[in-house]
């Protein structure tokens, strides 16, 4: 298992994984799949951003089969120490242990980077996420009741909240 930054070559393969998610609804909000030139544009946003790197997650036979990233929570100043935690792993990689990997990676990440909070925004029923999450003391903060549509229904989102100020400089 490896996570690295993620390179253009990755592109296609995120793009797939991430459609995966779209196509089977109420995971991402996005009602159509993405597009190669939307994943790439994606991408350039990310490929120089120190603050809000694209990670790949490559297992043991040199597959990628996931990727995460620390995006901007809100794009405003006064927020620049927080980060939105999201991960996405192929349906195929789904179960084996690696997204509780990446988002260890990704908190050590954050600390790296010197962020004091971290939120994962997940739709209300994603059991697997909240688990995970919960593996890691966040704790759920918030549900914004039936604010996303996923194209058949509206569901409710959760807040899931973890502060690592006091981690910093540990």
């Amino acid at each position: 298992m490896t996570i690295r930054l993620a390179t253009k070559a990755d592109i296609p393969v995120m793009m797939d994984i991430y459609n995966q998610a779209v196509v089977r609804q109420g995971i991402t909000a996005d009602l159509t799949p993405k597009t190669l030139a939307n994943r790439e544009a994606w991408f350039a946003e990310h490929e120089n951003d120190e603050q809000h790197p694209l990670f790949a997650y490559v297992n043991e036979a040199g597959m990628v089969v996931g990727y995460g990233y620390l995006g901007s929570f809100i794009d405003r100043e006064g927020y620049d120490q927080v980060a939105e935690l999201s991960y996405y792993f192929d349906h195929a990689a789904q179960g084996q242990g690696y997204g509780t990997k990446m988002v260890d990676w990704l908190i050590n990440k954050a600390l790296d980077l010197h962020y004091r909070k971290l939120i994962a925004i997940v739709a209300a029923g994603n059991v697997p996420s909240g688990k995970i999450l919960s593996k890691f003391e966040f704790t759920l903060k918030g549900l914004l009741p039936e604010v996303m549509y996923t194209g058949a229904q509206f569901v409710d989102v959760e807040y899931w909240y973890l502060d690592i100020s006091d981690r910093i400089w540990d």
